[in-house]
Formats: C-alpha cells, structure tokens, sequence
C-alpha cells in the first residue's frame, strides 16, 4: 500500500513538473482604458442647490448629503494598468497573472461653480463657490488566465480572474475669491476581484496587442464605517475620514454652508464599489526572439 501510494505521489510530481514547469514565456502587458461606475458607486450629482433660509433670494451650492452615505458620485473616468504574465504550459495555455492599476474617476466632469452666502450681521452676502470631486483607486491583483488557442501564436480569446487589493480615496476641494482653498479626504484599503475578457493578436515575435473588458468588485471585504465615531468625522480640513461603505453611522459637516460650523450625523448604507473597463493594451513577449535549445 505504501509503494503504491508513494509511485502515485512520484508519478504526480513528474507530470505536474513536465507539464507546468515551463515559465519559459512571460509576457509584459501595458494597457489604458475608460472606467464607468456602476450601482452604488455611481451618481448624477454629488452637489446640490437649496434655497437660503434667512433670504429666499440667494440658492446655495453645497455637497449633496447623500454623497458618502448612500453613494460615492462617481462618474466616467480612466484606468491605467501593467501586468506581468507567465505561462504554466508549453503551448501558453494557463498563464499567472499580477497586475497593478489606478483608476480616477470624475475625469470628464468639470468643477461644479455656484454661490454659498456668508453673514455680515444683518447682511447676507453671496459668495462665489467651486467644488472639485474626484476619486481613485490603486491596485495590485494576484490571479489566473487562460487562452485556449495560444498555441496557434497568431489571435486568441482569454479569460481571467483576479483577487484584488484596492486602497480608495475620494477628496472634495472646495474654492472661494476669498482664498478659501480647503479639502476633506476619505479613504480605505479593501479586498475584491476582477474579472477579465479579451482578445490578444501576436504581430511579430515580441510585440502584440489586445482589447479587452474588465468588472471590478472593488470591496467585497473589509467593508466598515466610522460607527458614530468623532476621531473619523468627515470635516473640511481632514485627510483621516472613513470610506464608510458598511452600515452605520458617521458625523460630517462638508454638506453645510459656509456659515453653519456643526456636524452632523448621517446614516450610511452598505455599498458597492463596482466598475467596468474597456481597454486596449500592448503585449511584450520578453523571450519572443530567444531561440529554443534543441535537445541532444
């Protein structure tokens, strides 16, 4: 019994060494592409108009409320990436993958302008305001692909699918004529997945190129939220604010006028940080001129 199971275990190792301990084929991939959010991450507005209480003639320009709590606003942006491919196969069949990219939304969208009003006792006096938005992801995944007609060296199909390791951050930058220049920040590190279609064409012995789509599922764990906490509170001048993308709640004052200095609590729901991306990339075959070593 103990023979057989050893030859079993001696044949496996031989086949697996034979079959997947090529690596002689690693391949550079460089690509760009434009991202689109989807579901919860996404959002028409992440500013809003409302009418001033003390003078119903002046509209106010403010960050929408549901901005973190129930959304993260995001819009069309871009996607830059570098992966580093190996082939587990003779034929470039099953291949590792590493990856790492940056995401930036909001890329198109220009400054939302308008006006918040400042109080020079019994005066209201309307200011002129602009708000930036933007938010970004830097990732690093680790993951699998296959191309079941690699082997022909001219066009495949592929498909992969990655475990990703994201850090998110979104600031909203606020300016007036004053001078008044200030940020508030929010970020997270969480854990996702990619998954990932394409098709790659070889045009000579080291250089090809590929088109292809991408779904990210930016935060399928380590979701959470300040909880009512005062050491996370959103605020303008802070950098330190959760993504707060799990139920609970937070303290911010960054939807508030100028002359309102509370916080206030929010409600925040469970969110999805989920995106796609069409791109096109440049495929380097390092050893693509190395010639094989022909066996005595």
């Amino acid at each position: 019994m103990k023979k057989l199971l050893l030859s079993q275990i001696l044949f496996l190792f031989i086949f697996v060494s034979h079959s997947f301990a090529q690596f002689d084929k690693p391949v550079l991939q460089f690509g760009v592409g434009l991202a689109q959010p989807f579901g919860d991450f996404k959002g028409d507005s992440y500013t809003i108009l409302s009418p001033f209480p003390q003078n119903p003639t002046f509209q106010t320009t403010r960050i929408d409320t549901n901005l973190i709590a129930n959304t993260y606003a995001a819009k069309t942006g871009y996607s830059l990436f570098g992966s580093g491919k190996i082939n587990f196969d003779k034929y470039n069949i099953f291949r590792a993958v590493a990856t790492v990219s940056y995401n930036s939304f909001n890329t198109f969208e220009s400054s939302v302008s308008g006006n918040q009003v400042r109080v020079y006792y019994p005066n209201y006096v309307a200011v002129p305001i602009t708000y930036n938005y933007t938010f970004t992801d830097l990732g690093v995944g680790l993951g699998l692909e296959i191309a079941p007609t690699a082997f022909t060296n001219v066009v495949s199909p592929y498909f992969g699918a990655n475990i990703t390791f994201n850090n998110f951050n979104g600031t909203v930058t606020r300016n007036t004529t004053y001078n008044d220049s200030v940020s508030a920040s929010f970020s997270g590190f969480r854990i996702g997945a990619t998954l990932n279609a394409g098709i790659e064409a070889k045009f000579s012995s080291q250089f090809g190129a590929a088109i292809g789509v991408k779904y990210d599922l930016g935060n399928l764990l380590l979701r959470s939220t300040a909880n009512s906490s005062y050491s996370d509170v959103i605020q303008w001048g802070a950098a330190n604010g959760n993504l707060n993308d799990a139920q609970g709640s937070y303290y911010s004052n960054i939807s508030n006028d100028q002359s309102d200095p509370n916080y206030y609590r929010y409600t925040s729901k469970k969110k999805d940080i989920n995106w796609g991306t069409v791109y096109i990339a440049l495929n380097y075959y390092i050893n693509g001129n190395k010639k094989p070593v022909k066996k005595k």
